[in-house]
C-alpha cells in the first residue's frame, strides 16, 4: 500500500510532519479523500504543494485545492532528465553539477 507523508512548514521555516496516509490504491479518488480528511483537521488548504509528477495526485490536487500553487520537486525533475537523457546517450556530456544548478533555475 503506497504511504503518502505530508509535511509543513511552520513560521519558524521548519519543516513539520503533518500527516500519514496508507491508500489502498493511487487513484484520484483515493487521494481527494486523504485531502478531505486534511481540509477536515487543518480547516485551511495548502498555499503550496510540491508532489512528484503522479497524474492521479495532480488531478486531484486540481479537483480539491484549485487555489494551491503546484510545483514539482527538483529532486524528480533531477531524476527525470538523467532517465531522458541516458536515453539518448548524451547524459556522459554533461556534469552533474551544471544539470543541478540548471534545475533550481528554474
Amino acid at each position: 500500500m503506497p504511504l503518502m507523508v505530508g509535511g509543513l512548514v511552520n513560521n519558524m521555516g521548519r519543516t513539520v510532519l503533518c500527516f500519514f496516509a496508507l491508500v489502498s490504491d493511487e487513484t484520484t479518488l483515493s487521494f481527494q479523500f486523504v485531502f478531505d480528511c486534511f481540509l477536515e483537521c487543518f480547516g485551511t488548504p495548502p498555499k503550496n504543494i510540491i508532489t512528484d509528477e503522479c497524474k492521479s495526485f495532480n488531478s486531484a490536487i486540481k479537483i480539491k485545492f484549485p487555489g494551491s500553487t503546484h510545483f514539482i520537486c527538483s529532486w524528480h525533475k533531477m531524476n527525470n532528465i538523467i532517465k531522458q537523457m541516458s536515453h539518448k546517450g548524451c547524459y556522459r556530456n554533461i556534469k552533474s553539477k551544471s544539470l543541478f544548478n540548471f534545475l533550481i533555475i528554474f
